[in-house]
């Protein structure tokens, strides 16, 4: 099946700001689309560079359409301007097939008018001295976590507002696009190799993950849009050292060569028992993994051999003995 991008990127704003959206693609890399949240004037309905007054210009989602099929797929005709530029600041945040991309896509789609029917005002210039920012890098997070995608900002930039949402988490978590099985794949996720479902044998294992991911929900590093993902990885992780629970998880703290939470750490037994199975990944891998690729990834370390013969060989992210012992804890990693 055709395999379609969906990426990230950012429009400079005189010099040193950021305007982000997202950008749809096909197997060719042909743009077919922008996702973006524009300044609207709300007597037209016509979008605008910028929002000056908060009185006549609103904050609305929009899906142009750079594509004349995609425009027809959906009903609407093709925009006559786009956001792209030579030399933009960019990064593809995802590939997959083309059900599963346009399914995300249209999620975030699908979404618009709730969003555009909160008419939310948009703060003049872009930003709001006091109180809180809600602009159009609000709009890319919230059509971000929509997509159940990755949320990040672009280096060197100014981007007010890309920490705040147009809707709470929780209508976003009750929105967002979850990951459904793969079509016209090897691997099909049934009972015998799906551990979210009932009579898998790592069911209650999956369901230990799951529930502590989302207890780090106040960590200020993860969202609730990447728990399927992340709990996958995790499990994976898990797998591939052979744990058979998973006690803890944390994120890393901050260090005088690393931010917080860029590594996320799981760990079998008691914190303060330096043999107790310890293994980490990176924070930002666990993230954008799909949940299908790390279920691939359990079944090939099963049929290619058994858990004892992967014992013998100690995987690069398992934290060895005698270093643990220097590490009573798994925040303190």
């Amino acid at each position: 099946m055709p395999k379609y991008t969906i990426e990230a990127r950012s429009l400079n704003v005189l010099g040193v700001a950021g305007h982000d959206f997202w950008v749809l693609r096909d197997e060719q890399g042909k743009a077919l689309a922008e996702l973006h949240g524009l300044a609207t004037d709300r007597q037209t309905g016509e979008a605008l560079t910028i929002g000056t007054d908060e009185a006549r210009h609103s904050l609305r989602a929009w899906n142009l359409a750079l594509d004349g099929a995609y425009a027809a797929s959906v009903g609407t005709d093709v925009s006559r301007s786009t956001f792209i530029e030579d030399n933009q600041q960019s990064r593809t945040v995802i590939i997959g097939d083309k059900d599963e991309i346009l399914a995300r896509w249209n999620t975030a789609v699908k979404a618009m008018p709730e969003l555009n029917a909160l008419n939310l005002n948009y703060p003049k210039y872009g930003f709001k001295v006091f109180g809180d920012t809600v602009n159009s890098n609000s709009a890319f997070r919230t059509l971000g976590e929509l997509m159940s995608l990755p949320v990040e900002g672009f280096p060197g930039r100014v981007e007010p507002g890309l920490g705040n949402r147009m809707l709470s988490e929780e209508r976003i978590e009750e929105l967002r696009y979850r990951e459904q099985p793969a079509q016209n794949r090897e691997l099909e996720r049934t009972p015998a190799n799906d551990p979210i479902r009932q009579g898998h044998p790592d069911h209650a294992l999956m369901q230990q993950i799951r529930e502590k991911i989302e207890g780090l929900k106040n960590s200020g590093h993860l969202h609730a849009a990447d728990n399927d993902r992340i709990s996958a990885s995790v499990y994976a992780l898990a797998k591939q050292n052979n744990f058979s629970s998973v006690d803890e998880i944390a994120l890393s703290q901050q260090t005088s060569a690393a931010a917080a939470g860029e590594k996320i750490f799981i760990l079998q037994g008691a914190s303060d028992n330096p043999a107790a199975l310890r293994a980490y990944m990176p924070t930002k891998e666990a993230i954008q993994t799909p949940v299908e690729q790390s279920f691939e990834k359990v079944q090939t370390l099963q049929s290619s051999g058994s858990a004892q013969e992967r014992a013998q060989q100690q995987p690069s992210h398992q934290i060895p003995e005698q270093e643990a012992r220097q590490r009573t804890t798994v925040p303190s990693l």
